[in-house]
């Protein structure tokens, strides 16, 4: 899937974070970074995280580990990232 960076972008960050508060989410943490540089301009950052859902009164935890785009040339900024597939793993731990 990709987007462009304008207003289309906030309305679709907006909607997305009103699902995941819909499904429970309550935090989301960054448990490791690692960057690899591809040139002076751009990197790729391998990262783990893990997010808390509460689903009928009980923390549930799920790990997920996306890749990310970054771009150095003007300022540290995302512009992409990998993921795998977020029903299913929200399924395998059964917060969906």
């Amino acid at each position: 899937m990709t987007g462009d960076n304008d207003e289309s972008l906030q309305v679709n960050m907006k909607q997305g974070y009103e699902y995941y508060r819909s499904i429970g989410t309550k935090a989301m943490q960054c448990l490791h970074v690692k960057l690899n540089i591809i040139d002076a301009h751009h990197g790729v950052a391998h990262t783990e995280w893990q997010a808390s859902y509460v689903v009928n009164d009980k923390t549930i935890h799920v790990p997920f580990v996306p890749t990310i785009c970054c771009n150095f040339k003007k300022e540290n900024r995302n512009f992409g990232w990998i993921t795998g597939d977020e029903s299913e793993l929200l399924h395998k731990y059964g917060v969906i």
